[in-house]
């Protein structure tokens, strides 16, 4: 009987356990990571505070993340689809509005406010543009609903179509963290028949 199987098997069951341990570790560092931003601020974090709340070495974290943006974009990236679940439904308006739920349960907890501000800041350093996917599937869905409320949304003009979309998402933050709104059944209500009118006027 040839050994080659065995030895085969237990690499791949050694590379699966260092691949499990890897994904531990990087739970506890984003665990860290957003602690660091809701106690001090996005600006404060850095590799050395981590290594102390975590013990896993700063050489083993600038091996894994060029720098503090890069370890953010994979924090977002893992946290974000977690929070904001879309699930189909047979009314294209009660998705649309489960959607905004989702949003403002996610952005008015402290967690979700510090991720946006750290996300805001990614973009005005261009760094989001490393990671065009972090949003990009949440923003494709988003943007499937909108045209689900076309009557014919094969004849849709996308590009007023994602305008719609935009101006939507930014009314929907500004009115939470600039005016301070409410998230109240009445607030998502109006953020949803403002939605609708937009994309009535498409």
């Amino acid at each position: 009987m040839s050994d080659i199987p065995l030895e085969q098997y237990r690499k791949k069951s050694q590379t699966d356990s260092v691949n499990q341990q890897e994904r531990a570790n990087s739970q506890v560092i984003f665990q860290a990571l957003f602690q660091l931003m809701l106690e001090q601020g996005y600006e404060q974090a850095n590799f050395q505070k981590i290594s102390k709340i975590t013990g896993i070495s700063r050489t083993t974290l600038y091996r894994r993340w060029a720098s503090i943006d890069d370890l953010l974009l994979d924090a977002i990236a893992d946290k974000v689809p977690s929070a904001i679940i879309l699930e189909s439904c047979a009314d294209p308006i009660l998705e649309l509005r489960h959607v905004f739920v989702q949003l403002a349960d996610f952005l008015k907890s402290p967690l979700g406010h510090a991720v946006l501000q750290a996300t805001i800041r990614l973009q005005d350093q261009h760094s989001l543009e490393k990671r065009q996917d972090l949003w990009d599937i949440r923003y494709q869905q988003i943007v499937q609903i909108f045209l689900k409320l076309k009557p014919a949304p094969h004849t849709t003009d996308l590009a007023k179509l994602h305008n719609v979309v935009s101006m939507a998402l930014g009314s929907f933050y500004f009115q939470i963290f600039v005016q301070k709104a409410e998230v109240t059944d009445v607030f998502i209500d109006s953020i949803l028949n403002n939605t609708l009118l937009l994309i009535q006027q498409i």
